[in-house]
């Protein structure tokens, strides 16, 4: 049986009821709990835990057979991958009878995440528990479409139960998912950055304390549903970043995507969310700030989600279409829910 046929939801008849009703508080307990069944393994596939021992094969796999467009490679190496491990990241891999590497997949720890949910002028904030985010579903070009992107995924859905991470985000690329909802459908912009070069004006916040949390900022965003997430422990591949103008600060978090553009090699960074500490901020200050810290990232291709302010005249150019979804609990809103997430 597939992954997706096990799979405790959100389904389409929850898009569809939410859709009729337009009511109902997110679920952010996990619709599935407690502990999962171990999967049965092919008899000619073993898939376990990856180690810091598998890191420099899992590496070397990952930049040979991990794509998500022609455009990119992916360019992880076997250091980042044990500091990964260490932050939190479980991964699952696959081996073939003679124990070759032929399939991956990661759970990136997001840590605590929280539901703000506006009724009117009422803020309803629900604590949604230890969650993460999957990445890095790869299988060796010979057994695709095979059934063991789905064994995998339920092996990480099964290790992961054990350590109490039972709700997921993940994201695809390109084309929707056609069995499940997505919590958001967005586009992809992209630049790159001429000259990348620091500003007195931008500050990367580097003594990262709870006073900074996203999550202690929600309630400046004007959203019906909000989905923060703030892990345990911070990785060196995410930077906050502050811009202050006319007396009002402006934060960028940006992430390395593991990726370089195939022609040319140039770093990619992605923008993952923004805010600013007044929150009648205009969006033409907002998208000038914003291009000025993606300068001073180090980055030389950056994306971002085209909803972000920002300058068309810098350059940007429209990228992939891609799509979130949400595993294991029902936010009662679809489409349209782009959560803050810190990897």
């Amino acid at each position: 049986m597939s992954f997706w046929a096990e799979s405790p939801g959100p389904h389409w008849s929850d898009s569809f009821w939410s859709f009729l009703s337009a009511t109902g508080s997110s679920i952010t307990t996990p619709l599935r709990n407690g502990s999962r069944t171990q999967p049965i393994g092919r008899h000619s596939t073993k898939i376990s835990r990856a180690t810091k021992e598998d890191c420099e094969e899992l590496a070397d796999f990952l930049r040979k057979h991990f794509t998500i467009t022609q455009k990119a490679v992916c360019r992880i190496d076997s250091a980042t991958l044990e500091s990964c491990l260490e932050s939190g990241w479980i991964c699952m891999i696959a081996r073939d009878a003679s124990a070759t590497l032929i399939g991956s997949v990661v759970s990136r720890s997001l840590g605590t995440g929280y539901v703000q949910q506006k009724e009117g002028r009422l803020n309803h904030v629900s604590e949604l528990g230890n969650s993460g985010f999957i990445d890095f579903l790869c299988v060796h070009p010979t057994y695709q479409k095979k059934g063991l992107s789905s064994d995998l995924l339920k092996w990480i859905d099964y290790e992961t139960g054990k350590e109490n991470r039972h709700i997921h985000f993940f994201q695809k690329e390109l084309t929707p998912l056609l069995k499940v909802p997505p919590l958001y459908a967005g586009q992809y912009i992209a630049r790159k950055v001429i000259v990348s070069q620091p500003s007195e004006t931008v500050t990367e916040i580097t003594d990262f304390t709870n006073d900074w949390a996203p999550y202690r900022r929600m309630k400046e965003i004007h959203a019906p549903l909000l989905i923060v997430t703030h892990p345990d422990k911070l990785a060196d591949h995410t930077k906050l970043y502050c811009y202050k103008t006319r007396g009002c600060k402006i934060y960028l978090v940006i992430t390395d995507t593991f990726h370089r553009v195939s022609r040319t090699g140039e770093r990619m960074g992605e923008v993952l969310f923004y805010w600013a500490d007044i929150a009648e901020t205009p969006d033409s200050i907002i998208a000038n700030a914003i291009e000025v810290m993606i300068d001073s990232a180090g980055y030389e291709i950056v994306l971002m989600d085209s909803r972000v302010p920002h300058i068309p005249k810098w350059g940007w150019k429209a990228d992939s279409p891609y799509y979130l979804y949400t595993y294991n609990m029902n936010p009662r809103r679809f489409f349209s829910v782009k959560p803050w997430f810190w990897f």
